[in-house]
């Protein structure tokens, strides 16, 4: 029975989406991150005369410091570059991650078929190839609300039962019996 749910999960292919995004979310966290590395720290280190993860204050030194290896000893540091580096990739990858979502969403709205249209009279929404809204009651085909009143009519002439007939463009209901 867990075999079988697990299975069930597996097939409904969102478990495979899943996967490609976690892969190509790995592979853009890769290329965002030695774009920050590779070519914009450098642009800051020019304008700045470090580079960014050199960015850092000593808050308490250790008796194995060395100024560029200050993350291997045990010194207490606050290190502000390695942060703005962090916030920098985080801007960049939540970029592309929106591009990517918005490309992803106007490719899937224009394959959507419509199948739900509005009332003339209310607004609401009703299905496609309605032709009475099942909120307001108008009848939106006439052709279809003469077809109705015409069944209608041979129903009250053969059948047993009362039926209460409201007229379009009139608040007055008529209860008919046969």
């Amino acid at each position: 029975s867990i075999f079988a749910d697990y299975r069930k999960f597996l097939d409904r292919g969102n478990v495979i989406d899943l996967a490609v995004a976690v892969v190509i979310g790995m592979f853009l966290f890769a290329i965002v991150d030695s774009l920050v590395k590779d070519i914009i720290s450098p642009i800051v280190a020019l304008a700045s005369g470090k580079a960014l993860e050199e960015n850092f204050v000593v808050l308490r030194k250790d008796a194995t410091f060395a100024n560029p290896d200050v993350r291997k000893s045990n010194a207490l540091s606050w290190n502000y570059g390695n942060f703005i580096q962090t916030v920098i990739n985080f801007f960049i990858i939540s970029a592309c991650v929106f591009v990517i979502v918005k490309l992803y969403q106007m490719g899937r709205n224009t394959k959507t078929a419509v199948t739900e249209k509005k009332c003339p009279f209310c607004s609401g929404s009703i299905e496609l190839k309605a032709v009475r809204c099942s909120k307001c009651t108008s009848w939106l085909d006439l052709d279809e609300y003469a077809r109705t009143e015409e069944n209608l009519a041979r129903r009250l002439r053969d059948g047993p039962a009362a039926v209460v007939v409201t007229v379009v463009g009139s608040e007055k209901e008529e209860y008919r019996s046969p």
